[in-house]
Parts: structure tokens; sequence; C-alpha cells
């Protein structure tokens, strides 16, 4: 039997976080939960993306560069 070491996957993040996972500030962050691209729950005054929301919000994020 080997031992296959697996990265730890958080279940949510902090809006700071999430935009640390993704490579952003928070500003792209909390546009998309302004907008309902992103849904947050609560815990206390604390707002949190689920891991399986922010991947889904990323994978849906264009492949091309906009044009100005």
């Amino acid at each position: 039997m080997s031992f296959i070491p697996t990265a730890h996957i958080p279940i949510g993040y902090s809006v700071e976080g999430a935009g640390r996972a993704v490579g952003l500030s928070v500003y792209p962050i909390k546009e998309a939960i302004t907008r309902g691209d992103l849904t947050v729950h609560w815990a206390g005054a604390k707002r949190l993306v689920k891991h399986a929301d922010l991947v889904a919000w990323f994978d849906a994020l264009p492949y091309d560069k906009p044009v100005a």
C-alpha cells in the first residue's frame, strides 16, 4: 500500500480567501457577490463562499481577454 498525499481543500473561504484562492483581489469577488454570480453564506457577520461555488464561478469566466 502506498501513501498518496492529498491537498487540503477548504469547504469555504472568506471573501479575502476566495480572492487569494483564484489569484484576484477582493474587489472582483465582491463585485461577483453583488451581481449574484457568487452566493455567500453567513457565519455571524462573516461572509463565506463555498469552494464548489467559487470553482463554478471561476469555470464560467471567459477564456478570451476582453477587447476594449
